[in-house]
């Protein structure tokens, strides 16, 4: 058996006894002012619509105000940095999606931060995508699409937010997966490529599946296919691209994010006071009505989560070549 000296023990124990006292005592104490939940989108936005929602909880369940504060720009990137080169103690937190963290950083020259630079809170939610065409098309199926498309190369058009966006990058994945060519047309905006659509001045639009539903009962308009794994619970009738094309998967997410450094237990009240907001009847009825999926899943989980979508954004940009300059 071996013995250790208790002259060096007793440093060794002192030392752990002071840094679980210090924990114990950030637990207590944090935080010591108000909150800040930075968006880096609009108003309006469904990022933005998540945060407010959780906004009241929080306070409550941490005792200081939360504030959100919307710092949109540069497709989130200048929200993401300023909260990246924030202070790591827990004091302001980030809502980022999937463009945030996992596909910004392939497609932009810079981005003023590193994703290393924010450490994950909480898995948020997830959000169904969806393919739009134009009825006019006559196409039925994702079978009939990949046909008409091979039929007919280059002159598929579909319409995004934007070059870089990641209903730009499910576009431009479902042509690889498929063998066909397809032609981009970036928009400022949702509101008006869904209006090109529905107008006929192009083929279809890859949108949220909420953003979709609104206008179905527009005859212009049929949601061919969701882009999750498998069809959506809420959505039965409209089929998966999956089920065409095997292994083919992209859903939008939301995570909360704080600077690298934020000590644990921090991270671990924020958490707590996120899901206690995600598990209110106004939130359950804000998400269900938009067709979001609540999760609230932990910093595991959203690290998980987004190392694996870095790597499959990261693909999918530089197999076709995608930049924003």
């Amino acid at each position: 058996m071996r013995h250790f000296s208790t002259r060096i023990l007793a440093p060794v124990a002192a030392a752990l006894a002071l840094g679980g006292l210090a924990g114990n005592v950030l637990a207590q104490t944090f935080p010591e002012r108000n909150v800040e939940f930075v968006v880096p989108y609009p108003p309006g936005a469904s990022v933005d619509m998540q945060a407010r929602m959780l906004q009241q909880t929080m306070s409550e369940v941490l005792g200081q105000t939360v504030v959100v504060e919307n710092r949109p720009g540069a497709g989130s990137n200048i929200g993401a940095a300023y909260v990246a080169r924030s202070e790591p103690d827990g004091h302001r937190i980030l809502m980022a999606t999937n463009a945030t963290l996992a596909i910004n950083p392939h497609v932009y020259p810079q981005i003023g931060y590193e994703v290393t630079d924010l450490t994950p809170v909480t898995y948020l939610s997830s959000s169904p995508l969806a393919i739009g065409i134009n009825t006019s098309l006559g196409i039925d199926s994702v079978e009939e699409l990949i046909e008409h498309a091979k039929a007919n190369p280059g002159k598929v058009s579909y319409g995004t937010p934007g070059v870089g966006s990641p209903q730009h990058l499910i576009g431009e994945m479902l042509a690889s997966q498929a063998d066909f060519d397809i032609l981009h047309i970036p928009y400022k905006g949702v509101a008006p490529a869904m209006t090109d659509m529905l107008g006929g001045n192009i083929d279809m639009e890859i949108s949220t599946l909420a953003g979709l539903s609104t206008h179905r009962d527009n005859p212009a308009l049929k949601i061919l296919a969701v882009t999750e794994p498998e069809r959506v619970a809420r959505e039965p009738d409209i089929p998966a691209v999956a089920e065409t094309l095997p292994g083919f998967e992209a859903t939008a997410w939301f995570v909360v994010m704080a600077p690298t450094g934020t000590p644990k237990e921090a991270i671990d009240k924020l958490h707590e006071a996120i899901v206690a907001g995600l598990e209110t009847e106004e939130a359950q009825r804000l998400l269900e009505t938009a067709n979001i999926h609540p999760v609230g899943g932990d910093a595991a989980a959203a690290k998980a989560l987004i190392d694996a979508d870095f790597e499959r954004w990261g693909k999918v940009v530089r197999d076709q070549n995608i930049q924003i300059q």
